[in-house]
This record gives C-alpha cells, structure tokens and sequence, in this order.
C-alpha cells in the first residue's frame, strides 16, 4: 500500500462482531490483535458495554504521557498545573487520573454511584475548591433531583469547566447545566474505540486529534466514503495505540464530518454525532430515533431530565413502546402526564405510543451499563 486510498481499499472494516467471533473461536482474550508480548501489557480497560458486552481496551501507559490527546483538551479547556480536578467515578479506560498528573493537577477522587449519597462530593468540592469535575450522564437526572434542594450554582462555583460523558445532552438538560448551575460544559464522545473526541471553546462539534486517530465517514451499507457534511457511519483507526490497535473500526455512531475552519483556531476535522445507526427502531412502516422522543420527553418538567428507553421487539412492531421515567417529586398525577406525554409523542412521530411509566431511580436502575442509559432496548 502506498496511499490512504489503497489503504480504504484494500483493509477490510472491523466491527465488534468480527471480534467477538474471533476470540469465542481461538479463546484468544485480545481478540487476535495484541501486537507486543502479554507481558508487556500494563493497562486493560473495557468499552461502556452499552449496546454489546464490554470489549477490552489494550494500551501501553508505562513511561509515556497517557491519553496524550486528552491532556490537549484538557488543556485547551483551561486547565494548568496545580488545578484541582474532582473525579466521582470508575473510569472504564484504566488510569486516567494520570492525564491530570501530566498537567500538575491534583486529583481528588471520590466514591459516587447512582443513588450514592452526594453531600460529601459537595463538602469536598466546598473544601478544596476544585478547578474541573467529569459528569457521566446517568448522574445528571440525580444531580437534578439533589437541585430542588442544594444551590448548586453555589457549589459549583469554583469549576472551570465541566465534562460530561456517557451519552448525548438534550438541550434542556444544556441549559440546566450552563444557565442554571453555571457551568462551563464540554461533552465528549468515542472515537469507536481508539480514543475520544471532546469538544472546543466553540461547542460545535467534537474535534479528532488526526495524529492519534484516522477518521472516516463511510456509507453504512456501501463502505464507501460519503462527502463531508453528509451523514455517515464514524470508522477510526488507531494510530498511536502500539499494544492493540484497532484499525479501521466502526463506531455503530452516524456522524457528518466538517473541515471547515473553527474559531477556536483548531485544524483537525470535527465531527457532529446524530445519533447511533443500532438505534433506530422500526414501528409498521415508520423510522423512529431516540433524539425525536428526546425533544419531546424533555419539554416537560416531569420528565426534563430525559430518561426513557425504547422497547423494540426483534420481530418488528406495530406498536411504538416507550418506557419513560419521570420526577416524582415533580409530579402529581402519573396518569395525567403519560396522557400529555402520549399526545406529544403522537403528534411528533405520527404513531400511538405504548407508555410505561417508572420513577427515573427505578428506570435507571434496569440500565446494563453505569455509563449510559441505553435508549433502545431490543426484546
């Protein structure tokens, strides 16, 4: 091969279905593609496990600046040696409290699950005045629900800036986040895989490090390239992981890229996540995606926080089955809002849904990952 387009051509796409058919056939754990000796390795995470089991994540860390691409963002976020930064959770990748030791900052770690108590994430934060917190997205309905009686501008007023991951943010949970409570928000996303994409100063878009990852936008169903600002399936190759490196992989995630310039000054390409191609269900003749019930969910002040799944049966269905968690602390009459809701999601999507209706603790808590609510669960 001497070229990218030879590259395209002739490497075949990977997805995580031809790994996991790999290794149940050899019982090789790294999936056939570790390329150092085992006894090299000396960090093994695991994706989310969101929408398929966990796959490892195989990196080098020892000797070198770890998630180099990240200490970029992180930086360009505004954060300088002898920051404090506060972390509230298991990261799924391994050791990444060694990206703020690379900056000089001072991690704080705390132990925060769904339904944890918060008052000493809170008394921490008041005590020592931490410059950036890393959200996950299951812990925003939560910390919505802790609103109605903590002023968290209050406690959040010390924050440079805050990350939110796991999961896309519906506009009205954005605004909470960035009006309400004061923060500075950046959110980040997978690269399939290799890495992650963050955010800039200018929020339009997620950037890729194309030194560290090599992105494509690829027709789904064809492999081919589609043009930029078309929508495509995200397929990225690892360029810098030494130990395992995925290459070409698909991310599953439908995305139209832009090159144009950014006013944050940045000239590697970003990219604008639509939502995932797994996740849209067929109902009768009709193509529904997560993000229409999403604007709709979050209109109303019940259910601002947006925690619903889709109930997608592997046969097909005519019928449009949606579990939907509401506040209860917000809500008088259950049935009342499911008839509000039922109306709502009719006129937007042109079908009768199904409701079921849950407390969003109770919701969350059928989830199989602590990083993501998943937005369609197959039955």
């Amino acid at each position: 091969m001497s070229s990218l387009a030879d590259f395209q051509k002739l490497v075949p796409l990977l997805g995580k279905a031809d790994l996991v058919g790999y290794r149940d056939r050899t019982g090789d754990p790294y999936c056939g593609l570790l390329c150092v000796d085992p006894v090299e390795v000396d960090n093994i995470g695991t994706s989310s496990g969101t929408t398929a089991e966990p796959m490892p994540l195989v990196e080098l860390v020892s000797g070198a600046v770890p998630f180099a691409s990240t200490v970029r963002d992180m930086w360009g976020a505004g954060l300088r040696p002898g920051d404090r930064v506060i972390h509230v959770m298991a990261t799924q990748r391994g050791p990444q409290d060694r990206v703020n030791e690379a900056i000089g900052c001072v991690p704080l770690m705390v132990n925060v699950r769904p339904g944890a108590d918060w008052s000493n994430v809170f008394e921490m934060i008041r005590r020592h005045q931490p410059s950036h917190i890393y959200l996950l997205g299951p812990m925003l309905p939560e910390l919505d629900r802790l609103s109605e009686d903590v002023d968290l501008a209050e406690v959040f007023s010390c924050i440079k800036f805050a990350v939110v991951s796991g999961e896309p943010l519906g506009a009205r949970m954005r605004r909470k986040l960035t009006q309400e409570w004061g923060l500075e928000l950046y959110d980040v996303t997978g690269t399939a895989d290799t890495g992650v994409a963050w955010e800039c100063s200018a929020h339009d878009g997620y950037h890729v490090w194309e030194d560290y990852v090599l992105p494509e936008c690829l027709d789904p169903i064809t492999g081919l390239p589609v043009p930029d600002g078309e929508p495509g399936e995200l397929v990225c190759t690892a360029l810098a992981n030494k130990a395992w490196p995925l290459i070409r992989h698909r991310s599953g995630d439908l995305v139209r890229f832009d090159r144009s310039p950014c006013s944050c000054g940045r000239t590697h390409l970003r990219f604008h996540l639509l939502g995932r191609i797994s996740d849209r269900v067929r109902v009768g003749d009709t193509d529904v995606l997560p993000m229409q019930l999403w604007r709709v969910i979050e209109q109303f002040d019940e259910t601002s926080a947006a925690v619903f799944q889709i109930v997608a049966p592997e046969g097909g269905s005519d019928v449009l089955r949606v579990r939907i968690g509401f506040n209860a602390r917000r809500t008088d009459d259950v049935l009342e809002l499911q008839e509000r809701l039922r109306r709502a999601i009719e006129a937007e999507s042109g079908l009768d849904p199904s409701l079921e209706m849950y407390e969003e603790s109770e919701l969350q808590a059928r989830s199989s990952s602590g990083i993501k609510l998943p937005r369609v669960v197959r039955s």
